[in-house]
């Protein structure tokens, strides 16, 4: 009997043994993972900044060699730009003109004199990126975004709305008619199609006009109704082979010597000059992942980062 009771306390106190000593290596596991993800994270933080310290050089140099800003400058085409390999981390920047992107700031105010433009440039441009899933022909995004942002309290979304200029763009998700699917895109595998997101097309920072040198076609497609998506290619095929001097310019592309009589108001919504440059950045480093988007500001003979936001995607 006594033997009986002996074998079952040593066979407890070995149970016991076995499950302390496996609870010490799994959290001994666990403390080392979490430890490799600070450290991969610091570095990934450190990477970020070392390419942002480099992107605003690019910037800098650029605004002390060119009086214009197009996608022939070196920000925009520096081989530093790509592949980079800061300490042990990967990284991979990309600069983008923020004035060449539709400035929610506008929206703000009616009385701003870029107001009715940027509202109505943001419904072309959900209706050209085929945002509207429901019913393409009953837009309900732009109206929303507009009566979220501006200061009145008239429209048909003004429940709930802030009534003021988001202070980041992932904001804009607040608005329910924008969800993830709009705000960052989708992709349709059955239909091989990739659908952009707003995120792409938007800004908070600039001064509220659009850089013809450097606008993608979607945004030129959607600034005015004078422009189609033909004269959108002629545009972006012109500026390939000679800048944009001045918006004047813009008669000499094909298709396009009436597109100031056709909109009246265009050429003082154009530049060819900018100041606000966003960078996005993605560094990995021991399998972690770091995505960081900045906005910097080109001052004569230097610049200043005026945001930094880390990302979740």
């Amino acid at each position: 009997m006594r033997r009986g009771v002996a074998l079952v306390m040593v066979m407890f106190l070995l149970t016991f043994l076995v499950v302390v000593v496996y609870q010490f290596v799994m959290t001994v596991r666990v403390d080392r993972r979490l430890a490799r993800n600070t450290v991969a994270q610091r570095i990934n933080y450190y990477a970020c900044r070392g390419a942002l310290n480099l992107a605003r050089a690019y910037i800098e140099k650029d605004g002390k060699e060119n009086t214009l800003d197009t996608l022939n400058d070196c920000w925009a085409t520096g081989e530093q730009l790509e592949d980079l390999k800061i300490g042990d981390a990967t990284v991979e920047m990309r600069i983008v003109d923020a004035e060449s992107l539709f400035n929610l700031a506008n929206l703000s105010k009616q009385t701003n004199k870029f107001y009715s433009r940027t509202k109505n440039g943001l419904s072309r441009l959900v209706s050209y990126l085929g945002l509207e899933e429901d019913d393409p022909d009953n837009q309900t995004i732009a109206p929303a975004v507009t009566d979220w942002i501006d200061q009145d309290k008239k429209g048909d979304y003004e429940d709930g709305a802030e009534n003021r200029v988001p202070r980041v763009l992932e904001e804009l998700m607040l608005v329910p008619e924008v969800t993830e699917r709009v705000y960052y895109g989708w992709i349709d595998t059955e239909a091989e199609q990739e659908y952009k997101g707003l995120r792409e097309f938007l800004t908070l920072w600039g001064s509220g006009r659009i850089n013809i040198n450097t606008a993608p076609k979607e945004v030129l497609v959607a600034m005015s109704g004078a422009i189609d998506e033909e004269k959108a290619d002629n545009i972006i095929e012109y500026r390939q082979e000679e800048s944009f001097k001045t918006p004047n310019d813009l008669v000499k592309v094909s298709g396009c010597a009436d597109v100031f009589n056709r909109d009246r108001t265009l050429r003082a919504a154009l530049t060819t000059v900018s100041t606000f440059f966003q960078v996005r950045i993605r560094s990995e480093a021991n399998g972690c992942v770091m995505r960081v988007r900045a906005i910097v500001r080109r001052l004569p003979g230097a610049t200043e980062t005026v945001v930094w936001k880390e990302e979740e995607r």
